[in-house]
This record gives C-alpha cells, sequence and structure tokens, in this order.
C-alpha cells in the first residue's frame, strides 16, 4: 500500500520539479573560448562565407536574405537546419557588426530566443574567439527543459567550432 502511495505522488513530485525549473531558469548563458592557428582576417573571411558554412555550421543547411542592409547591421535572414527527419529555421537579425572583431546577432525561433555576441582577436598570429550566447525559452514548458539542454548547445557549439578549426588551418592563404 505505501509503495501506491508513493507511486500516486510522483507525477506531482515531477511537475514540482518541472515547475520550480521553469521558474528559476528562464535564461541560459553558455560563455566560451576558442582558438584557431590562422590569422584573423583568414577565420572572419571564412567564418562568414556561406559556401564554407555547411562544412563548419552543424545542422547548417542554407539561409535566405529577408533584408539586407549596408554595414549588415539590422540585415535579417532566415537560416535553414537539419533536424533529423526534417528541417528547421530560424529567423537570424545582426545586431553589431565590426569587421575582424564583432559579430552580434539574435536568433528568433518559436520556442526559445538567442542573443549571440561573438569577439575575434589576434594573438599571436592565431585567432581568439570569444563567444557568449543567451538563450530564453519562450514557453513554459521550454523553461523547465533549458538546464538540461544547455550541455548540448555547448557540445554543439565546440563540435562545430572544432570544424571550423580543421577547416581554416587546412585551408591554404
Amino acid at each position: 500500500m505505501k509503495a501506491l502511495k508513493y507511486f500516486l505522488w510522483f507525477p506531482f513530485i515531477v511537475m514540482g520539479i518541472v515547475l520550480l525549473l521553469a521558474f528559476f531558469f528562464p535564461t541560459v548563458s553558455i560563455e566560451e573560448q576558442y582558438e584557431i592557428d590562422a590569422p584573423v582576417q583568414k577565420t572572419w573571411d571564412i567564418f562568414h562565407d556561406n559556401t564554407f558554412m555547411k562544412q563548419w555550421l552543424t545542422g547548417f543547411k542554407r539561409m535566405k536574405a529577408i533584408e539586407e542592409k549596408p554595414g549588415k547591421i539590422g540585415s535579417r535572414y532566415q537560416m535553414f537546419f537539419d533536424e533529423g527527419d526534417g528541417e528547421m529555421y530560424m529567423i537570424e537579425e545582426i545586431t553589431g557588426y565590426k569587421a575582424y572583431e564583432q559579430f552580434d546577432f539574435k536568433m528568433e525561433h518559436p520556442a526559445a530566443n538567442t542573443k549571440t555576441n561573438i569577439r575575434f582577436e589576434e594573438k599571436d598570429g592565431k585567432t581568439i574567439i570569444y563567444q557568449q550566447v543567451e538563450t530564453e525559452a519562450n514557453s513554459f514548458f521550454f523553461r523547465s527543459m533549458l538546464p538540461f539542454m544547455q550541455l548540448s548547445m555547448k557540445k554543439q557549439n565546440a563540435e562545430s567550432y572544432g570544424k571550423l578549426k580543421a577547416l581554416v588551418e587546412s585551408l591554404e592563404d
């Protein structure tokens, strides 16, 4: 009888945990640093070249300009990614841009929005990339999942930047 009592309480305990997670973790942040053995100009140019994106950006399929502006800030793009059995898209808007130094953007998706700040620095002929990503859920349910997804997001970023590193370092100047 006691086992049945605990079994009946189990769904309520799980719901309580989900509610607490959603309340205490409305956003998650990731801060990472990557080093590429190449000058900033080469790394930046490959990073921004759409013809190379499929080779290093995990899941990337294509992008379509919605609105392009001179200087890039305010430009909006529809970014398409492979999602297992289908395709998903996000809307990217450039929020900061300084050639060879800064690339900031926000991504909009029905489940969550992200703000990403990327800095490029050259040190001893190598590129140091600093990335800050803040993700905010658009639904209460997704909010409760963010803490669990944070590790997956970090892993995907490391995979993508690892591919970028390999690509940049393999190409001739």
